[in-house]
Formats: structure tokens, sequence, C-alpha cells
């Protein structure tokens, strides 16, 4: 079991839709809606009240959140495949004063499908965008480039994917933007790109991640 306390639909965009279930009832009220302060939350602190909460993720891809001030939720985030699932960490993607959580889904080849859970309404709940489960792509391939970042206030989540179709001199792509609503990410945007080789993709901050959760190469 992975554990932390306190941590930090472009066609080339692979899919996945992990099984689900509702979070279930906290046996106490720890904040009752998704409005929080205007202030970034404490990395680990998911339900905005100022202290870290306790985050873990069981083999069988169950997402539980003990809060600090009594009750918990868990998220079923499905089996998916042995040895992929790995808890990323939490952060505050949109400075709203909740963190949010971050969970590796699908760990392939050349890059990776992450998703993410926000506290709404007094539960934490999978994020969804586009019609389904959000997933958000890092890594690359010979001919293919994803990362996402979280850039407040300007976007919550900004993702981008590119393909090369001239041996890797030059890349074409896409960034999209994304902020929450309730338990969806809403798309705000989206720019069209074409640079070079190892250039800097524009809009997109340098560092993939959200806050002190860093993507690894």
């Amino acid at each position: 079991m992975q554990s932390v306390a306190s941590a930090g639909n472009t066609s080339n965009t692979p899919s996945m839709q992990p099984s689900t279930q509702p979070a279930t009832r906290p046996t106490s009220t720890a904040v009752a809606t998704s409005a929080g302060p205007a202030r970034p939350a404490r990395d680990g602190d998911v339900d905005g009240d100022g202290r870290p909460d306790q985050v873990t993720l069981s083999a069988g891809g169950a997402l539980a959140v003990h809060y600090s001030g009594g009750g918990s939720d868990v998220v079923n985030l499905g089996p998916g495949i042995a040895g992929d699932q790995k808890l990323l960490g939490t952060a505050d993607a949109d400075g709203d004063g909740h963190a949010e959580v971050f969970v590796r889904m699908i760990m392939g080849a050349s890059a990776q499908i992450d998703t993410v859970l926000r506290y709404v309404d007094g539960h934490l709940r999978q994020l969804t965008m586009d019609g389904e489960q959000a997933h958000l792509s890092y890594g690359a391939s010979v001919r293919n480039q994803f990362t996402w970042a979280c850039q407040p206030p300007t976007a919550a989540i900004v993702q981008a994917s590119s393909t090369s179709n001239d041996n890797d001199q030059s890349f074409q792509g896409e960034v999209r933007r994304y902020r929450f609503a309730g338990s969806t990410m809403v798309l705000i945007s989206r720019q069209a790109f074409s640079i070079r080789a190892n250039a800097p993709i524009p809009g997109m901050r340098a560092v993939p991640g959200c806050g002190s959760l860093v993507l690894a190469p």
C-alpha cells in the first residue's frame, strides 16, 4: 500500500476508462462544500481545514482519505494493471484551498496516464473530462509527446500533446486548458502549436506536474 500524509482529446492521447464507485459518506463532516478560502491549500490538505489528511491507495485500486478532523472517503479506481497504479501525491491545482489527489493509472512503455480527484460537496470524487474519466498523459515516444501541469490562476490543468511527421525534427500539437467545475474538468481554451524538437511548448510551464508534485522523466 502506498501512502502520503502530506505530499506536495487529442487523437494522440491514450484513453483510460477505469471503473469507479461513489465516495463513501464520511462518519463526520469535515468541510461541507468544495468552496474554500482564497489561498492555496497545504499539500495533503484535501478537505481544506488547514491540516494534512491521510491518503492511501490499495493494491486493488481503492483510494482512501482519512480526514484529520474525522471521517473518511473511499473511491474505487479499479484494480488496473499490477504495478501500474501509483499515488503521485496531492497539491492544490486551482488555488481554492483544497488539495487535489493525483494517481498514476497506467504506465506504458513510453507514457503514463494519470487521473485526478477533487473534494466536492464534502466528498472526494474522481473528475471527468470530455465525457469520460479524467486522464492526463505524460511521456514521449519516437513520434509523440505528452505533458501536463497545473497553472493557476489561468487554468487548473494544462495538457499538451504533439506528433512529429519528419523524423523528430519538429512537432505539431495542441495545448488544452481546463478549469474545475464541481467534479468536471471544463475545457476553456485550445491553442495549436508547431515547434522544433526539444523547444519549449508555448503556454506550458517548464516543469510538468503540480506544485511540489513533479512528474519523473
